[in-house]
Order: C-alpha cells, then structure tokens, then sequence
C-alpha cells in the first residue's frame, strides 16, 4: 500500500526556501568579491558604498529574483535598479571587496538584509472595518 505524497508546503518550508535562497545569494556576492578582490586593486577604494545604500539595493535585487520563479534577475533588469541608484554591478562588488572580511559586520548586514525582505515579503494588516460614524459618537 503506498502513501500518499504531500505536495502542498508549509509555510515554516516556504520561509526555509527563502532562507536559503538568500544565503545562496549571499554566499555568491561573498565569494564574487572575494574573487575580484584578489586579482589586484580596483582603484575604487575611495568611492565604496555606505552600508545602507548597499542594503537597499542588495534588498530590491533579491525581491526583483524572488518574484521570477528560477529566482534570477535579467541583466536588463538587474541594470534598472543599479541605475535608479546610480550605481553599476562594480560598485556592489567593491563593497563586498571592502567588507567581505569583517565576519561580524557581514553577519550583522545579512541579518539586515533578512529582515528587510522578510518585512517586505509579509501581508499588510486587514484594516478596521469600524463604522466611520459610531466613531466619537456618545449613546
């Protein structure tokens, strides 16, 4: 006698899904920067983004991949978002360059970035469906 399979998830898994897709991505910027710090000086060392900058469009990026079902961005679209920031692939690297090292600070920064998407990601709350006119009205 077989089982019968779930297939529905839970949303404990979906969060999981997300969770690990986020480290994937992570772990990716890490190890790009890593790789281009070193081969050599970049000559941006004056120019790196501020940390919060970096987060705001490390957090639309994810969200722009989250929302296609293979979780990646089309370079045109990737270059959309750096572009309404000013900013090119370059710069995000160089950031990671610049930091990547600093275990604590990353962590700290990773867990901004969770935050953030999560937040994003989350349902509006329902608002009252109150009366407008029982409002500030006596018996």
């Amino acid at each position: 006698m077989e089982l019968p399979r779930y297939t529905g998830r839970p949303p404990r898994a979906l969060n999981a899904t997300r969770a690990k897709a986020l480290g994937r991505a992570a772990l990716s910027l890490v190890l790009l920067g890593l790789a281009v710090g070193c081969s050599g000086p970049s000559g941006v060392e004056g120019d790196i983004l501020d940390r919060e900058t970096f987060i705001s469009v490390y957090v639309d990026l994810r969200l722009l991949a989250m929302d296609n079902r293979a979780q990646e961005i089309h370079p045109i679209e990737r270059d959309s978002i750096l572009e309404a920031y000013g900013l090119h692939a370059d710069d995000l690297v160089a950031f990671a360059d610049s930091h990547g090292r600093d275990v604590r600070y990353m962590t700290e920064l990773w867990a901004d970035v969770e935050e953030l998407i999560n937040r994003a990601l989350e349902p509006e709350p329902e608002p009252d469906t109150e009366d407008e006119d029982s409002v500030g009205r006596g018996p």
